[in-house]
C-alpha cells in the first residue's frame, strides 16, 4: 500500500509540509555546525528519490508503509523537533536542545547510511553517492 504525505501527517498529528521536510531535508545550526535531520528519502528540488521507499506519480509523492512507520517513530522519538519543523517556513529550524539535535542526527544518519539511494525521478539515472 502507498501513502501520501497527507495520510502520514494525519497519523502523527501534523501537516503534509512537515512530513515532506522530514522525508527530505531539515537543517538546524548548533554547536557551530549544521545538522541535517531529514531522512533524505526524496528531494523535490533535485527530483530524486529512493525507489525502495517512494514513487512519484505526476506531481504527487507516494510512500511505503515502511516510511509511514519510520515517520511515526521519528515523531515519537523527537516530538519537539517535529513541532519546530511545523513552525519553520524554510529548510532551517530553530531548536535549542543540542542533545536532542545530536540524538536525532545520529538516528537519522543510521537510517540514511543503511538505505541511501538516489534515483532521478524522470530518467531513472542513479545518482547514489553524488552530491
Amino acid at each position: 500500500m502507498w501513502y501520501r504525505a497527507t495520510d502520514i501527517a494525519k497519523e502523527i498529528g501534523t501537516n503534509a509540509k512537515c512530513v515532506g521536510k522530514i522525508l527530505s531535508s531539515v537543517k538546524v545550526k548548533a554547536d557551530d555546525r549544521e545538522y541535517n535531520l531529514g531522512l533524505k528519502i526524496k528531494s523535490t528540488s533535485r527530483d530524486v528519490m529512493n525507489p525502495q521507499f517512494v514513487k512519484k506519480v505526476g506531481n504527487t509523492w507516494f510512500y511505503t508503509e515502511e516510511v509511514l512507520n519510520l515517520v511515526k517513530e521519528y515523531a515519537a522519538k523527537f516530538p519537539g523537533i517535529v513541532k519546530a519543523i511545523e513552525k519553520s517556513d524554510n529548510a532551517y529550524i530553530d531548536y535549542p536542545d543540542y542533545q536532542e539535535i545530536k540524538r536525532c542526527y545520529e538516528w537519522v544518519k543510521t537510517f540514511r547510511d543503511s538505505t541511501y539511494k538516489r534515483i532521478d525521478v524522470k530518467t531513472g539515472k542513479d545518482y547514489t553517492g553524488i552530491k
